[in-house]
């Protein structure tokens, strides 16, 4: 099993490698994993095969896993196949960073991807400048091997302005430090950098970088979850965002009194049906509205929540009172509940479900 775990990781790392055989891997074979098992690469070559072909591919898998998990390239070296003697190495190579190693690989994409990958194990920017004619594997190592060191000078090595921007903000997130956002050419970007850095640190103040009001409110928001602060929405200048704010606070701190000072009516009174059901406390719902929707859902949802019947009186429409008492009925399994019904096929069906799930208990 680990040898196929291991053959899956190569074959999926950062690069598919060349010729790497996905039917191999994944088809079982319990004879070969017993010969890993014991580890000794003299007894791969008693495996057999249908054809000659099929018992090279079986014995050089089986050669391959005792490899790597030896950490032995010597054994490699008894590979005849090129991609499978490359795979090999590359397996090696990625768990210890062997320069030396990746370096004998024949195949110039899987051997660009093992410096690359022996680069940040080794933490060693040169190894980067190693790779030739792919300057996108090129600047992904420097800017790896960066973070790895947690070096913002590595960055500047980086000539392409995406790359270079990212490398920036991957370490502004790792050292919880905007200075690094400061370095960030594109403003999106410098913005999306600021946000995250202030949502880590609980730092509003850094949201005031942000020029554009917009993403300003969207960094202030993302601040006032993480804190679990109003008055950060308070700061928030455009009034849809800011009440947004203010209802998701409210919401998770269960504050009636927050709710109330939501100046957007629909959004307010989602905020007071949400807490009440929070809370199980439905006297919140006198506080909407009887002709706005969320006045009799306040209702339903907090009888719900609490089990309790009597607060499905307070809802005018039959319909929905019936359907209240029902749920109650189902959910606190007390088929009693459903003789509150008017409507005889909800009241039937609310008997034959609170039975049946009493039953089921």
């Amino acid at each position: 099993m680990r040898g196929l775990l291991a053959g899956v990781g190569i074959c999926l790392a950062g690069v598919i490698l060349a010729g790497c055989d996905l039917e191999d891997i994944f088809i079982p074979d319990t004879e070969l994993e017993k010969v890993v098992a014991k580890g000794n690469p003299g007894s791969c070559a008693k495996l057999k095969g249908e054809t000659a072909e099929k018992q090279q591919t079986r014995q050089e898998r089986c050669l391959a896993q005792i490899a790597e998990a030896k950490g032995d390239a010597t054994i490699c070296e008894k590979i005849a196949d090129p991609i499978r003697l490359d795979n090999c190495y590359y397996a090696i190579a990625g768990k210890n960073g062997d320069v030396s190693l990746c370096q004998q690989i024949g195949n110039t994409s899987t051997q660009q991807s093992c410096l690359a990958q022996a680069a940040v194990l080794k933490s060693d920017v040169s190894i980067c400048d190693r790779i030739v004619d792919n300057l996108s594997l090129k600047e992904e190592c420097i800017s790896k091997v960066a973070q790895a060191k947690t070096d913002s000078n590595g960055c500047a090595g980086i000539s392409t302005a995406y790359t270079k921007d990212n490398c920036y903000t991957q370490l502004a997130i790792k050292k919880n430090d905007p200075a690094d956002c400061e370095n960030i050419s594109n403003q999106r970007t410098k913005n999306s950098c600021y946000t995250q850095v202030a949502k880590a640190t609980g730092g509003d103040l850094l949201c005031e970088k942000i020029t554009d009001e917009s993403t300003k409110a969207n960094c202030l928001m993302e601040v006032a979850f993480a804190r679990n602060d109003e008055l950060v929405c308070i700061k928030i200048t455009l009034k849809r965002q800011a009440d947004e704010c203010l209802r998701s606070v409210a919401i998770t701190k269960k504050d009636i009194g927050l709710c109330q000072t939501i100046e957007n009516v629909d959004l307010k009174n989602e905020c007071l049906a949400l807490v009440s059901r929070d809370t199980k406390n439905t006297t919140y719902c006198s506080l909407i509205e009887p002709s706005q929707r969320m006045y009799y859902s306040c209702f339903y949802d907090g009888a719900v929540a609490a089990k309790n019947a009597s607060l499905c009186s307070g809802i005018a429409a039959s319909g929905t009172r019936d359907k209240c008492y029902h749920n109650v009925a189902y959910t606190a399994q007390d088929k009693i509940v459903c003789a509150q019904i008017k409507d005889k096929t909800e009241k039937s069906n609310c008997e034959k479900y609170a039975t049946a799930t009493m039953m089921q208990e």
